[in-house]
């Protein structure tokens, strides 16, 4: 059975002794103001309007009143803290809410909405997302949204921890032409190569020099520079290799160094002695000849 609350007659209120405190009918319209809220109020209201005239005439209109408490901040913590290898490990991502009634969780990811897919799925109320296994695609900042009829909030922003790689590995220089996978040097010339892959952690790099059917290692690190007058073969195989110490996955690529001689040594056999010499022919008009040989 409803509660009588108050009414007006006349426009004089008649509230109800037991919630005079609590309900006031705010005037022009008749409008409800429940001060102060509290959970307890929470139901279907029924506002009903008799009018007397010719007879009465009355209306009534049902209203649902909601209650809840805003959003609190949450936070976001995920396991393992250490992290996780690509293709091989899992990771769980769960939202904590301190405070907050009705709450409705949503996952993004670099601002936007997660996809839930086979490797992507969600807790009955999505407050856990659980990827497994990790891909490198799935680099990037997370964050929990959650929010309510009256508030929401969104948690700070976490990366978690995915070990990957290595991939594209590439050599690049800072002189010489590139065609293809062969580097042409003018003889006298110091080039610096770059070797780099997309990796975490970091790749360690080695490079490796072939020469007469051997191969051995001559530095360490992602750079190497040749000094084309110390390589004792015009041509010579180098090899980069990338590894991560944490996927244990390598990879490598091949080069060909060719120096090359600068363009007028090229031309110093063409150097000697020429003698020109004039005859006249029929006409009377001298000619140059050049002597055979």
């Amino acid at each position: 059975m409803p509660k009588y609350l108050l009414g007006s007659v006349n426009e004089s209120v008649v509230p109800d002794l037991e919630y005079q405190h609590k309900f006031t009918m705010m005037p022009p319209n008749a409008s409800l103001l429940i001060n102060p809220l509290q959970f307890s109020d929470e139901g279907n209201y029924i506002v009903k309007v008799n009018i007397q005239g010719n007879g009465t005439l009355s209306s009534s209109q049902k209203i649902q009143v909601t209650v809840d408490d805003p959003v609190m901040k949450p936070v976001v913590q995920f396991y393992p803290a250490s992290g996780a290898v690509e293709y091989v490990g899992n990771i769980t991502l769960t939202c904590q809410v301190a405070g907050g009634t009705r709450l409705v969780y949503q996952w993004r990811k670099n601002g936007k909405p997660v996809c839930i897919n086979s490797s992507h799925s969600l807790s009955p109320e999505n407050n856990t997302l659980w990827i497994a296994p990790v891909t490198k695609e799935d680099v990037g900042n997370y964050s929990c949204l959650v929010s309510n009829p009256v508030s929401e909030m969104e948690s700070d922003i976490i990366m978690p921890t995915i070990y990957y790689g290595p991939y594209g590995l590439q050599v690049n220089s800072d002189k010489g032409l590139k065609v293809g996978e062969v580097f042409t040097v003018d003889l006298g010339e110091a080039i610096l190569f770059d070797c780099s892959a997309d990796s975490y952690p970091p790749n360690t790099y080695s490079w490796i020099q072939r020469s007469d059917n051997t191969t051995h290692v001559i530095q360490h690190g992602p750079r190497l520079e040749v000094a084309s007058e110390k390589v004792a073969q015009k041509t010579t195989d180098y090899m980069c290799c990338a590894y991560n110490n944490i996927t244990g996955k390598r990879d490598e690529t091949h080069f060909t160094i060719i120096i090359t001689s600068v363009g007028h040594e090229d031309a110093l056999g063409d150097f000697g002695i020429y003698e020109f010499v004039t005859f006249p022919d029929a006409s009377g008009v001298p000619r140059v000849g050049f002597p055979s040989g």
